[in-house]
């Protein structure tokens, strides 16, 4: 969110990042297996919002001519390991986690 007195002057303009946070921690013990499953989980969310980069690549041909040309790319994160994921609404994800562990509990 925005501060407050930027909201009270009538524009925010661009605002993103943030200044003097610390991020959230807390262990919990789980097993492998929960934690490949919970990577797995993340990942197909990650991969269901199709975040994705536009490159600009020129080329040159022989004839000296220049032309440009704007590529989209996925974003490979998270794709081979663990990684880590930036969310907006970590505390409900975090409690989607952990029902979804409660289950997988409950199935053994």
């Amino acid at each position: 969110m925005p501060p407050k007195e930027w909201l009270e002057s009538g524009s925010v303009g661009r605002f993103w990042g943030y200044w003097h946070l610390k991020p959230v921690e807390l262990e919990a013990r789980i097993s492998e297996q929960e934690a490949v499953a919970i990577a797995r989980v993340l990942r197909r969310w990650f991969r269901s919002k199709s975040f994705t980069r536009i490159e600009r690549i020129t080329k040159v041909d022989q004839q000296g001519t220049i032309t440009h040309h704007n590529i989209r790319k996925r974003s490979t994160r998270m794709n081979h390991t663990y990684g880590f994921i930036t969310l907006e609404d970590s505390i409900k994800i975090a409690g989607d986690l952990r029902r979804y562990l409660h289950l997988l509990r409950d199935k053994q």
